[in-house]
């Protein structure tokens, strides 16, 4: 029986995004209540849909400033198949 085995790298997700040339979206919603105007945040890279258990999925990280929001992103994607604008599949292996 033959086996390859593989060390899957952890990298950062900006590290990620330049091997795959993807362009990452934020999206800022201003959130209004009575007190102050606070603002939520959404990541999420440009054209890209994740494979779940249930077929493909858009996801979004959130949070309350944009690096959490991409924080959340990468914990989201991790482990998973992204199929990329031009329709090819890669496997999000650790992501920090």
């Amino acid at each position: 029986m033959k086996i390859e085995r593989i060390n899957a790298i952890s990298e950062s997700i900006e590290s990620f995004a330049y091997v795959y040339t993807l362009t990452m979206v934020i999206t800022r919603v201003e959130i209004y209540n009575r007190y102050n105007n606070r603002y939520r945040y959404y990541a999420s890279f440009k054209d890209v849909k994740v494979m779940t258990n249930s077929g493909t999925a858009f996801i979004q990280g959130t949070g309350l400033s944009e690096k959490q929001a991409i924080e959340d992103y990468a914990r989201h994607i991790k482990l998973h198949k992204m199929i990329l604008p031009k329709g090819h599949t890669i496997n999000v292996w650790n992501l920090q």
